[in-house]
């Protein structure tokens, strides 16, 4: 009978992860309209997502929100809603595209017009370098190296100055860690 083969567990994988050194305001595109039941759970996806978007250090716009403005006015008709958010989607710096709709649809047209950055994925969505280093700091010490990563290297995987600072911008918008 043979010896069984010793199987060595796999290095842990390195998962790259976006990092932007500037918060973006991303403008979160999805469906709304429906019967009341529908509109609710609507709501609620998109303030999960635009929840998700602000813990990575982001300003989300989130246009479900406008209904209350029609809860204090008392009654107001579609365009008055893209009224008031279309020139917020003008000046942002990406659009969250959660899934079709005739309103979402116009939104990324228009945001694929003005040349605007487009996320269909929570995971594409870079982080704010400094979201990253805060939340580092909150980890117990034993969980602030990365496995596998050499002894001079801080959390997250970014060289250390040889001071032990973080290096104020080891490579530049956009790097992946």
């Amino acid at each position: 009978m043979s010896e069984p083969e010793i199987v060595k567990p796999a290095e842990p994988r390195q998962i790259p992860i976006m990092v932007t050194n500037q918060p973006l305001r991303i403008y979160v595109a999805g469906p709304l309209n429906g019967d009341t039941c529908a509109y609710l759970a609507n709501m609620h996806n998109m303030l999960c997502v635009s929840s998700a978007i602000r813990r990575k250090g982001h300003s989300p716009y989130i246009p479900c929100l406008d209904f209350m403005c029609g809860i204090l006015e008392g009654h107001m008709e579609y365009q008055d809603y893209l009224n008031m958010s279309q020139p917020w989607l003008k000046v942002a710096d990406a659009l969250f595209f959660m899934a079709p709709s005739p309103g979402a649809n116009c939104e990324l047209a228009t945001a694929q017009l003005q040349g605007i950055p487009i996320f269909t994925d929570l995971a594409n969505v870079p982080w704010v370098k400094e979201t990253i280093h805060a939340l580092m700091a909150t980890l117990p010490k034993s969980q602030e190296t990365v496995p596998g990563a050499p002894a001079e290297q801080t959390p997250g995987n970014v060289p250390a100055s040889p001071n032990g600072e973080l290096q104020k911008d080891p490579a530049g918008p956009g790097t992946t860690l």
